[in-house]
Order: C-alpha cells, then structure tokens, then sequence
C-alpha cells in the first residue's frame, strides 16, 4: 500500500510539473507575442507620424509657395510657420535669391521689390534698384548664369508677371504699379517688345494672370480676381474686354497659347465658386493641354481636345487636390458633411471613387505634388 500511495504521489508531482512548465512556456510565448506586437504597432505609429509630419511639411512647403506667389517675395518677411494637422512647420528667412531647379542660386539685391518668373527654358527676374530703375535678367535654365541683362528705366516697381511664348520667342507680360499708375510690359530677352498705361485698379494682391497672343500677334494678358469673370487686356494699345468662363472656372491661357473663356458669350457671376488655385497638365493623356481650377468645394477640369468639362463636387469641402504622374493622375479629396474623407479620381468617363493605396491621407491642406511613386 505504501509502494502504491508514493508512486501516485511521484505521478502527481510530475503532472503538476509539467503544467508549470507548460503554463511558464505559454506565458513566455504570451509576453513574446506582446512584446512584439506592441513592437509592431510602435513602429507602424512611428511610419505613420513620419509620414504625417513629411506630408504636413509638404503641404507647408506648398502654402508657402502659394503665399508667395499670390503676395510676391515681401510675404516671407520674418519667420512663418504653418499648423496642419498637428504638425506645425516653421520658415525662416535666410537669405534672398531665387534658385534653379536642380542648383544654383541667384541672388535679389531687393527682395521686396523682385518679380521671378519661370519662362520656358530660363528662369527671369525683375528688380527695383531703387534709382529709378529695374534691372531685368534672364538665367540660363541649363548653366544658371545670366545670358542678358537690361535696365528699365522707370519710378514704377514690378508686382506680377507671367511667361508665354511671343512670335516664337520666350517672353515675359509684367505688371508695374506707381504713382496711381499702372503699366503692362512685354519683354523678351531682346527687351521691351510692347507696353501700355491701363486701369490703375487692375491688379490686386491675390489676383491670378496668365498671358497669350492675339490672332494679330499682338501680347494679351488676362487678370481676374479668383472668380468666373475677368479682362483681357491688349498690351500694345491698352484696350480690354470684359472675358467670363462657366462656375467654378476662370478665364484662362493655356500653356498651347489658347484661351479658356469668352469675350463673346456672357456668363453670370459665380462670386461664391472662388478659385483656389489653377494649374495646367495633360490630365487625360492624349497629349493635348488640359487646366485644372479647384475651389472650395470642387475640382473641374476643362479638356483642351474635346472643350468639355468635367466637375467633381460631391458636397463636401475640397480638402487637397493634386496630379502624381504614372501613380494617382488627377484626384482631389473631400470631407464630407458626416465627417467621412472620400476621394475621387478623373478617369475616362468622368471622376470616380479612389482608394488612395499606400497614401496617407490625412493631413493634406491645398495642392500636393509629386512624380513617380513619391508624394
């Protein structure tokens, strides 16, 4: 009996050793698999924020770009910081000068009295010397150094500009503002080709322009304050149309020299539908310029070969729009009145739904750019 009752007792200690063993190595398998699914989530948290900073940077980056271009190089007096989506970006003023696409930097003697504009293969620049004068330069695109240069002899200053192509040549349309007065000039790199007095109230801070040529060849260029309608304006004798475009447009050159709007057709006033911003491409890929206008609440793109337009507005508020070549195309994204984020992309039957893979999509505010498989 006693034999019996110590080999039950050796049976029952080694079972409850090995549930031990066994509930140890499931508790260690347990803190394992913890360990390195919080290892995981920290990490994805950490791609995310990065992602979320590098996106907000970006869009910072485009703000900045647009505030500039809208208010002229005076607007990044001092230091500038951008809040998007909990990331806050910061810009500080070192130095002024306008740089290359690749290297090189030009410098302003006068940043707050400087106009750049980037026309076809060169990069141009007008500049207040303060004696009367602007001295005007145009910098290879290839070599970044200066291959002509002249002086404008006048009290007026350089607001705005805009590139086209003028009998062939690469061209300049600036505005000059002084003394109540305000002064449209054609140039090229031979000089001043046209220029005319015209409405002193033309050009405010803001409004957008774009420049194209007459049917006589003469240099025309169209201001509009973000609305549907607008002037056109001849810079050889200084006489204007009134222009207009449908909603949620606005009269515009092309980058082909063709005009988007009418002088003819008379449209009604969309004051509420203010464009936002506008930017040209070959949306649709058929090798014919195309012009995008975002408002606030849609995305339109006007078809340069069948004249057509195709709108997106789903009834929410656009939050970011923007062309990434050979990934998304032509895409925008609204947040709905439920508070949803939906995106839509321009295919070929119009804009459809969008699943934005491998995009992070909150954080984006305005235009983003990109090429490839980078945003």
């Amino acid at each position: 009996m006693k034999k019996a009752t110590n080999v039950r007792r050796k049976s029952t200690g080694a079972a409850l050793m090995i549930a031990l063993l066994a509930a140890v190595v499931v508790m260690m398998a347990a803190t394992l698999l913890i360990s390195l699914t919080r290892r995981m989530v920290d990490s994805h948290l950490d791609r995310l924020n990065n992602a979320q900073i590098s996106l907000s940077e970006s869009s910072a980056a485009d703000g900045l770009s647009l505030l500039l271009s809208q208010r002229g190089p005076g607007a990044a007096n001092g230091d500038l910081h951008f809040d998007l989506a909990g990331v806050s970006t910061e810009f500080s003023l070192v130095e002024t000068g306008t740089a290359g696409v690749r290297n090189g930097f030009f410098p302003l003697d006068n940043v707050f009295s400087a106009v750049v504009v980037p026309a076809g293969s060169h990069l141009v620049t007008l500049q207040g010397t303060g004696d009367s004068s602007v001295q005007v330069t145009f910098f290879s695109g290839d070599t970044f150094n200066p291959t002509t240069q002249f002086t404008i002899e006048t009290d007026m200053r350089p607001v705005a500009g805009t590139p086209f192509v003028f009998h062939g040549e690469e061209a300049v349309i600036a505005v000059f503002e002084g003394a109540g007065i305000t002064y449209l000039a054609c140039f090229t790199s031979d000089g001043i080709q046209a220029g005319t007095v015209v409405d002193s109230d033309i050009y405010r801070s803001g409004s957008m322009i774009s420049a194209g040529e007459a049917p006589d060849g003469s240099p025309l260029l169209i201001v509009t304050g973000g609305s549907n309608l607008g002037a056109v304006f001849n810079c050889e004798t200084g006489e204007f149309s009134h222009v207009g475009s449908p909603g949620g447009t606005c009269p515009v050159f092309l980058s082909d020299g063709t005009m988007f709007g009418s002088v003819q057709q008379s449209f009604p006033s969309f004051g509420g539908a203010h464009i936002e911003d506008v930017f040209g491409g070959d949306f649709n890929n058929d090798g014919i310029a195309d012009m995008a206008f975002a408002t606030r609440f849609s995305l339109s793109v006007y078809s340069g070969a069948t004249h057509e337009i195709i709108k997106a507005g789903p009834g929410g508020s656009l939050v970011s729009w923007g062309s990434v070549e050979g990934r998304t195309g032509l895409c925008g994204m609204w947040k709905m009145p439920s508070g949803d984020i939906r995106w839509l992309r321009l295919a070929y039957d119009g804009f459809t739904d969008f699943n934005p893979d491998m995009v992070y999509e909150l954080g984006w505010q305005g235009r983003f750019t990109g090429r490839g498989n980078t945003l």
